[in-house]
């Protein structure tokens, strides 16, 4: 079956996404990655528009809102802790305005969860949320035939996995294995 010039776009869209999460990955300021993150979320938008995903592609634009949010977060208006909440209600909101059955959930619950767990400021939780979230998005690519969105999903579990081994806390020996070792 011939591939359609939408199709096409939407791939061309959807490695554009992951060739700028890869660039983001090597900025020095979370000011700088977050204006790269969401210029890679405005691409997978378009691919996702491209590819039939709507609902991903709006879920996606409230991801934007949300990356502006963090980078004004020390302006008062944008410090208010209800808006990681807000954000999450309007992803629940256009998930169901543009519901396409179970399929919706796979990109509804990843996004609202992240949104959340951003937050809370503690990026070992996010590291593990990341671990399930991304394998519900991958799950949601393949579905609409998202190439570039497997493979940058993909890695950012990679990514995730290693930055929770490398930063994991160390354990707190018992004294009774101190007394042993002695």
């Amino acid at each position: 079956m011939p591939v359609s010039a939408t199709e096409i776009i939407g791939q061309i869209f959807g490695w554009i996404a992951t060739i700028l999460t890869f660039i983001s990955y090597q900025m020095k300021t979370p000011k700088r990655l977050l204006i790269v993150q969401s210029a890679s979320t405005a691409a997978i938008m378009i691919s996702y528009f491209f590819l039939g995903a709507t609902e991903g592609m709006l879920l996606n634009a409230v991801c934007i809102l949300r990356n502006i949010v963090y980078y004004f977060r020390k302006v008062k208006f944008f410090s208010y802790r209800f808006w990681p909440y807000l954000l999450a209600a309007a992803m629940v909101a256009l998930a169901a305005i543009s519901w396409k059955g179970p399929i919706t959930l796979l990109i509804m619950i990843p996004l609202v969860s992240n949104t959340i767990c951003l937050s809370l400021g503690n990026n070992q939780i996010l590291r593990a949320s990341i671990l399930i979230t991304c394998t519900l998005i991958i799950l949601y690519n393949i579905y609409f035939s998202v190439w570039g969105g497997v493979v940058n999903e993909s890695v950012a579990i990679v990514s995730s996995a290693i930055g929770l081994i490398r930063y994991r806390k160390p354990k707190k020996q018992d004294s009774d294995e101190k007394i042993s070792s002695v």
